[in-house]
C-alpha cells in the first residue's frame, strides 16, 4: 500500500560550495535566507541559501506519531496499566514540520509514539498532572504526583503504574515517592536521554521495558532504563538506590551499592537478580504526602568556613552534609566545624553521607568521625545523599522528637540501606 504524504518526510542532501555535504529533513525557518534542517543525529543546523550548490531528495523518513505508520488498536487480553506523564523527552512527540517537541495529550498519541506498545500492554488510563522540565520540580509537584499514583494504585483494573519523568531529578523523585507511598503494585519510573526522532533514542526500549515491569508482581518503586549503551538489556533499580551518573549516555542511571532487581532483555523477557522485593498484595495503598521543605543538602569542601552553619541554623530545620570519605570533615584545623556542630545538633538534625559515589560513612573507623558522632551527627551508612535529603524532608514533616527523628532516619524503610556492602555491586 503506497504511503500517504503525511506518513513520511523527504530527506534532502545539500551539496555546499565549500565541498561539504549535509543531509536531513527541512524544518520551518524564521530567516528567509537560511534553510533549517534536522540531521539524522537529531541536531538542527542552519545553512545559508547562498552557500548551497545543489539540493536533491535522497530518501524518506517515516514520521513517528503518524497513525498510518503505527496501529493504535490494542490486542485483546493484555495486562492493563496506568501511565503518568510529567514532562521530559519520553513523554513528547516530534512535529516534523517545525522540528519542535510537543507533549503527548492522549493514549492514542502515546501508542503512536512507541511502536509496538499496543501489542504488549493496554493503557487503561493516562494522566498528565503537570508537564515541566524536571529541573523545575518542587515539593508541590511531588505531592501532586504521589496523589496521582495513589489513585491509580487504588484502581482494581490497573496492574501497575508507569511514570515518565525527565532525567535531571528523576532519582530525587523516585526516592521521595518511595517514602510517600506504601505501594501494592509496581510503580515504574522511566525516561529518555535522547529524543524519539534520533536513531539512537532510548525512549522505545525504556518505555516498553517499564510497561513489562509494571505487569510483574513486584510491589516497589523502581527506575527502568538502559543497562548499557546498546539495546540488549534494560534493568530495574530500586528508587532509593539509583543515581544519574552521566549527563548524556543512554545508560546514565546506575544502581549504587546494589544490584538491579531485574534485567529486561530486547525480547522483553525478565531475569530477576534479587528476591528481596515486596510482592503484590490485596492491601490498599497508603499515602503520606507531608513534606518539610526547609531541608538543606550541603557539600563539605576544603576551606569551607564553619560560619555557614550559622546560616543553616537560622534558615533550615534539618541538614544533610556530604562529608569526606567515611564521614570526616575538619574538626582540628583553622576552620574546625566541631564547636559549631555541637551547637547546631542541639537545634536541628544533622545527618552525614559520603561524597563518594560508592561505599558508606562509618563512625567506627577514624577518631574524627567518633568525635562528630559524639557531637550529635547522625551517620547514614550507605544512604545516597539525594535519598537522605528527601527522606529527611519526609521524616521531619511527620516526627518532632529528636530521638525519634534519629530512629526513623536510621530505619530501613525502602531499601535505602544495606546491611552489608557486596563487592559485586561496585561499578555494576
Amino acid at each position: 500500500m503506497p504511503k500517504k504524504e503525511s506518513d513520511s518526510t523527504e530527506i534532502y542532501e545539500f551539496k555546499l560550495k565549500d565541498g561539504s555535504v549535509e543531509e536531513g529533513i527541512i524544518l520551518e525557518s524564521h530567516d528567509k535566507n537560511v534553510v533549517l534542517i534536522k540531521r539524522s543525529d537529531g541536531y538542527n543546523i542552519g545553512i545559508k541559501k547562498e552557500d548551497i550548490k545543489e539540493k536533491k531528495v535522497v530518501g524518506h523518513q517515516q514520521n513517528i506519531g503518524s497513525t498510518s505508520v503505527v496501529k493504535t488498536e490494542t490486542k485483546k487480553n493484555l495486562g492493563r496499566i496506568g501511565v503518568i506523564l510529567t514532562g521530559g523527552t519520553i513523554s513528547s512527540k516530534v512535529d516534523y514540520k517545525t522540528g519542535a517537541v510537543t507533549p503527548i495529550k492522549n493514549p492514542s498519541e502515546l501508542i503512536e509514539n512507541i511502536p509496538g506498545l499496543n501489542e504488549i500492554v493496554e493503557i487503561k488510563k493516562i494522566s498528565i498532572p503537570f508537564n515541566i522540565d524536571s529541573s523545575n520540580i518542587t515539593a508541590e509537584h511531588w505531592k501532586i504526583l504521589a496523589k496521582e499514583i495513589y489513585e491509580m494504585l487504588k484502581d482494581k483494573e490497573i496492574q501497575g503504574v508507569v511514570v515518565a519523568h525527565g532525567t535531571d531529578t528523576l532519582h530525587y523523585t523516585s526516592a521521595m515517592i518511595s517514602f510517600m507511598l506504601e505501594v501494592n503494585k509496581p510503580v515504574i519510573f522511566t525516561y529518555s536521554q535522547r529524543s524519539v526522532d534520533r536513531a539512537s533514542s532510548d525512549a522505545f526500549f525504556n518505555f516498553k521495558s517499564a510497561c513489562i515491569m509494571a505487569l510483574t508482581d513486584v510491589a516497589e518503586v523502581l527506575v527502568v532504563g538502559h543497562e548499557k549503551t546498546d539495546d540488549e538489556n534494560c534493568f530495574a533499580i530500586y528508587g532509593t538506590k539509583v543515581r544519574k551518573l552521566h549527563s548524556t549516555r543512554r545508560d546514565a542511571f546506575r544502581p549504587i551499592n546494589d544490584l538491579p532487581v531485574t534485567l529486561i532483555n530486547k525480547d522483553l523477557k525478565l531475569k530477576f537478580l534479587k528476591d528481596d522485593y515486596n510482592k503484590k498484595s490485596g492491601k490498599e495503598p497508603k499515602l503520606n504526602d507531608k513534606i518539610e521543605e526547609k531541608i538543606l543538602l550541603l557539600k563539605y569542601t576544603p576551606n569551607l568556613n564553619p560560619k555557614i552553619l550559622d546560616f543553616v541554623s537560622k534558615n533550615y530545620k534539618g541538614v544533610v552534609v556530604e562529608s569526606l570519605g567515611l564521614g570526616q570533615i575538619n574538626i582540628g584545623g583553622k576552620y574546625s566545624f566541631l564547636e559549631k556542630l555541637k551547637e547546631l545538633t542541639k537545634k536541628i538534625p544533622v545527618c552525614f553521607t559520603t561524597q563518594c559515589v560508592y561505599g558508606e560513612v562509618n563512625s567506627n573507623v577514624y577518631s574524627v568521625a567518633r568525635e562528630l558522632e559524639k557531637a550529635g551527627v547522625i551517620y547514614l551508612k550507605d544512604m545516597l545523599s539525594e535519598v537522605a535529603y528527601v527522606k529527611l524532608m519526609h521524616v521531619l514533616a511527620n516526627v518532632n522528637e529528636k530521638e525519634k527523628i534519629k530512629q526513623y532516619m536510621l530505619h530501613n524503610y525502602q531499601h535505602e540501606f544495606n546491611d552489608r556492602l557486596q563487592e559485586k555491586t561496585f561499578l555494576y
